[in-house]
């Protein structure tokens, strides 16, 4: 794709220039202002409603609200966010006074909120101080600020969360010493990991665009008693925008673009958002143009002789993305929400393949991720059930390789392409004396398409692809938690969880001429117990085991690995199984909030990739380069021990202060 950087720059800073533009209804009453921080920054996304409750709002890019149609009375004004100490102004309409501006209205940041809501910790919305797990939470107005160029960049700062980059286009997660498939990414609770992950680190946090993002939300620590597998290290949600209802509809307009230095990125990203009282609308879209990575200062020189340039070249690439969400208000005890994402990158180069194992050509091409799901929420549809929701889901991941030794040999693409269709249901009950149960069940499945071809000139021959094309993945679970509550500041909650997993392949080669059909299943508990010392202060002891059951990756992989490697099948893995300890203290106040996790945790049947044999040999030849084989296998047990700690501390108004360790 042609990219015309200075014409759409320039289009799209005018836009981003521009306040967001809305088209409210004309109003026989209207009271207004806009929202700002003590640095007169203006404060997006704060919720703004009256009391009695008759109008609400949330302010846009700008910081600015407006209420319309509001009878004559005496009302209070209520301006709330995360992060900020509410703010209540009281006023009165009339005849003599229809119209009131309150020009820019400042809210005073605040370390700790108690409305800190995180939903991954236990499926359905909780307080993020009621969870006795270590958490992070980046909010929509941290999202902006950071003003990074992918999601996975957003979590760099995160306390105990380090982003690995094997090249440009990469951006893999590591919690508590665990990668790749050992960590479960979901895009609204709807799981991005499928039967393909590798156990590599990889690049599938970027197909999730950082400009649609609303928050993220991070639970450290074994979660396969609520997610099944892979969830050993941790569970990373990407959250999308959430539908707003206004009483007064309107539309907005927005637009912005980026560019950075060091690589030459440049962003450019446009909005249009319906809010009305019972629809709700957005549509985005981004591009994204990433040159080659300069290189900074002070690099030893053994890698300045490698790249002489101090440019990773080469490393450049272009993608796009885009979202659409529709919200559907049906009444007040019931929503719909349906919600779309696409995201297409070309011609990422495999950086490192081109500087240690000179590859004339090693790039991902394309990679492609498709998802769209249909959510029903129900409030209190029976008695017995306060909160019920439904999710359809599916989903395209697609992963193009393209790989040429030197530029005569032989050029090798390969295809895979990984639909999977999922349907999950879970329901928050009426508490039963003190004991509050939240249960589902969710199942998804697979379907696997893996090609390739070795390209000579105009001969264009089949090869096997890397996974067997065809292989079906199956999962199913269900979980109940409960949160007992009948010892005074001390809940103790419990978890429970039965997966099972079956697959169905047919591997090209002569030793399995027939489908292989293998199945995994688990049984996950967990316990944890918060003792709430004082109001700001608790502890908390947490108990839980966790899983990963072996994937296609894992099972049947076929094909060159990491530098000079090549993987072989292996179908007699099983699933890695974790048992994990948490000690952990929150302290909050109005000017601290300090959290600190002490865990250890042992993983049995640990699955990595080791030296193997195929077909009798140690080694294979492939278009003249020699690779050892290697094959995933279970190679014992391991241990891990860490500490992760987060101090927030704001002395004044105009000073924050973080601290973290891990």
């Amino acid at each position: 794709m042609n990219f015309k950087p200075f014409s759409l720059l320039i289009l799209f800073t005018l836009i981003s220039a521009v306040p967001a533009l809305e088209f409210p209804l004309t109003a026989k009453t209207l009271i207004y202002g806009r929202v700002a921080d003590v640095n007169g920054n203006p404060v997006r996304d704060a919720h703004v409603y009256t009391s009695p409750a008759r109008q609400n709002d949330v302010t846009d890019s700008e910081g600015r609200f407006h209420l319309a149609n509001l009878p004559f009375g005496q009302y209070t004004l209520f301006i709330d966010h995360i992060g900020y100490s509410p703010l209540l102004i009281p006023f009165s309409l009339s005849e003599n006074n229809t119209h009131i501006n309150l020009d820019t209205l400042y809210l005073a940041a605040e370390v700790y909120s108690g409305q800190d809501i995180v939903v991954t910790a236990s499926r359905l919305q909780t307080e993020s101080a009621d969870t006795p797990r270590f958490t992070n939470l980046v909010s929509r107005a941290v999202i902006q600020k950071r003003d990074v160029a992918n999601s996975a960049e957003l979590l760099r700062e995160e306390p105990g969360i380090f982003i690995q980059k094997t090249n440009h286009g990469g951006g893999s997660a590591i919690i508590r010493g665990l990668s790749s498939n050992q960590i479960l990414l979901l895009t609204d609770g709807v799981r991005l990991n499928n039967s393909t992950y590798r156990l590599g680190n990889h690049q599938y946090l970027t197909t999730v665009d950082n400009n649609s993002l609303e928050r993220i939300e991070a639970v450290h620590g074994p979660g396969s008693v609520l997610y099944g597998s892979d969830a050993l290290g941790g569970v990373l949600n990407l959250i999308s925008l959430q539908p707003y209802y206004v009483d007064s509809a309107r539309v907005k307009l927005s637009g912005f673009s980026r560019y950075a230095t060091a690589d030459n990125e440049k962003t450019v990203h446009a909005a249009i958002n319906y809010m009305g009282s019972s629809l709700f609308a957005y549509a985005g879209a981004s591009y994204k143009s990433y040159g080659d990575l300069r290189e900074g200062r002070g690099e030893p020189q053994a890698v300045l002789s490698l790249n002489p340039g101090k440019k990773q070249t080469p490393g450049g690439f272009d993608g796009y993305d885009a979202n659409f969400i529709l919200g559907w208000k049906i009444s007040e005890s019931q929503r719909l929400k349906f919600n779309a994402q696409f995201s297409r990158q070309n011609h990422v180069p495999r950086y490192d393949k081109y500087l240690y194992n000179n590859n004339y050509l090693w790039e991902y091409h394309p990679q492609i991720r498709s998802m769209a799901y249909l959510r029903h929420t129900l409030f209190k549809p029976f008695e017995a059930i306060q909160l019920w929701e439904t999710t359809l889901s599916y989903q395209i991941q697609e992963e193009g390789r393209r790989k040429q030794k030197t530029i005569t040999a032989v050029l090798n693409e390969e295809r895979d392409r990984t639909g999977t269709a999922g349907f999950s249901s879970v329901a928050r009950f009426v508490p039963i004396g003190d004991h509050h149960i939240i249960s589902g069940f969710d199942l998804y499945r697979d379907k696997v398409s893996s090609t390739a071809w070795r390209i000579n000139g105009a001969n264009r021959q089949p090869a096997g692809g890397r996974y067997p094309d065809g292989a079906r993945y199956d999962s199913f679970g269900i979980f109940l938690r409960d949160t007992y509550n009948g010892w005074k500041d001390t809940p103790l909650i419990l978890g429970a969880r039965y997966s099972a997993y079956n697959t169905t392949f047919r591997l090209d080669q002569p030793l399995f001429p027939e489908p292989l059909r293998l199945n995994f299943s688990a049984l996950t508990l967990s316990a944890a117990v918060r003792h709430g010392l004082n109001r700001n202060n608790d502890i908390s002891f947490s108990v839980a085991q966790a899983f990963r059951a072996p994937n296609l990756s894992d099972l049947a992989k076929i094909g060159e690995s990491k530098g000079d490697t090549y993987e072989v099948p292996n179908q007699s893995l099983q699933p890695e199984k974790m048992l994990s300890y948490d000690l952990g203290w929150k302290l909050h106040t109005q000017k601290i909030s300090w959290k600190t996790a002490l865990y250890y945790s042992r993983i049995d049947n640990l699955i990595s990739s080791a030296y193997s044999s195929y077909r009798g040999k140690d080694s294979i030849a492939v278009d003249g380069q020699l690779f050892r084989v290697k094959s995933k296998q279970n190679t014992g047990r391991a241990f891990i021990t860490g500490l992760e700690s987060a101090l927030h501390f704001q002395p004044a108004p105009l000073w924050m202060v973080r601290l973290q360790m891990a």
